[in-house]
């Protein structure tokens, strides 16, 4: 088998487009990994175009040029209108699972579509199919393919399904970012990348008391659109926020750098399912201590016994009361064996195993 991997998603070659998902800082650390050791990379997805100026990020003096971060020179960019003959090369295909659901505003349809086309493909082909679960949504895959791929998951609930050729886990990691300026004053107490949707209550139960105790808080996010709902929610509750609206993607890291600690939380299926997000490794890449929700199936596996939280008026106490810096000091310590070379060592391991 060569050592090629075709590698299916939705999101960017470069952090340059508006969004909090933490694409850039999921794939590409793994494809610089990959390309030192021999592999080739041939990118499949889908890749958002939007931009947006944002006029807050220019008063905080913060420049897209530094902290710009793509993988377009070291990555073959096919794009999801892919031909037949793009895919002649032997490989093994890599999919970043997206939902079999409709939602407004998204294109999982197209997506769904596109995965399902490239599983029977490489199926047909007899090559190894890797298809990631990042969000539980392994229930949706269609039953009559299932024995054509190895479920990797992104979390901490076991799968119980035989149909799969095998299941492994494969959860994120974590890479330095030496080259960017991420020592910058600490303007904010904490900071919150992602829109709030389902964790309104578990974020208003770990966020009101440090917000009503006066302290600072910045979001990167959509919240105050009306779709959905979030715009009543936070003016009701957290009116004096300080509200970023929707960034580029490049933002993340120094806006992150920029706070003083990061507060984790997870809506009630992702405690369930012990989703350890990627908001649990960008802290610590933008070396700022972080704290989380104790109600996270298995992330005492991820951080330090004292980050862990089980109320807001705990997390109130521990930030105002324990040295930042002895917080960050075991938060690295317990990730070292998620750092990105471990992570592609299990990706090489399973690639073996299975092909």
């Amino acid at each position: 088998m060569n050592k090629t991997i075709y590698y299916f998603g939705s999101g960017h070659l470069d952090n340059a487009y508006i969004g909090v998902d933490g694409g850039s800082l999921i794939r590409q650390p793994l494809f610089e990994e990959l390309v030192s050791r021999g592999w080739k990379i041939k990118w499949l997805g889908y890749e958002y175009k939007d931009r947006k100026k944002s006029n807050l990020v220019d008063i905080l003096g913060l420049k897209e040029e530094d902290y710009f971060y793509s993988t377009r020179d070291i990555v073959e960019d096919i794009g999801p209108n892919y031909t037949n003959e793009d895919l002649e090369e032997d490989g093994v295909l890599f999919i970043e699972m997206r939902p079999f659901e409709s939602k407004p505003g998204y294109n999982f349809g197209d997506e769904s579509k596109t995965q399902l086309d490239l599983i029977n493909k490489f199926y047909e082909k007899n090559r190894l199919v890797l298809f990631q679960d990042q969000d539980g949504w392994h229930d949706q895959i269609p039953e009559n393919v299932r024995d054509k791929m190895v479920l990797l998951k992104a979390y901490e609930t076991e799968v119980n399904d035989s149909s799969f050729v095998g299941i492994e886990k494969f959860i994120w990691a974590w890479k330095e970012f030496n080259n960017f300026n991420l020592d910058l004053p600490k303007i904010f107490d904490t900071f919150y990348c992602g829109n709030v949707y389902e964790r309104r209550e578990v974020f208003k139960e770990f966020y009101k008391p440090i917000y009503d105790s006066g302290k600072k808080i910045g979001v990167a996010g959509n919240w105050l659109r009306k779709k959905y709902g979030d715009r009543d929610f936070a003016l009701d509750n957290f009116p004096d926020n300080i509200w970023l609206g929707s960034t580029e993607h490049w933002t993340t890291l120094p806006l992150v750098a920029m706070s003083k600690y990061v507060v984790h939380v997870s809506n009630p299926r992702q405690q369930r399912l012990g989703i350890i997000c990627i908001r649990v490794f960008e802290a610590l890449m933008a070396g700022v201590p972080l704290f989380v929700n104790g109600n996270i199936q298995g992330i005492e596996n991820y951080v330090d016994e004292i980050q862990i939280v089980n109320s807001g008026d705990e997390l109130l106490e521990k930030v105002n009361s324990l040295d930042l810096n002895d917080v960050f000091k075991k938060y690295k310590k317990k990730m070292e064996p998620y750092h990105i070379k471990y992570h592609t060592d299990n990706l090489e391991r399973i690639i073996e195993k299975y092909k």
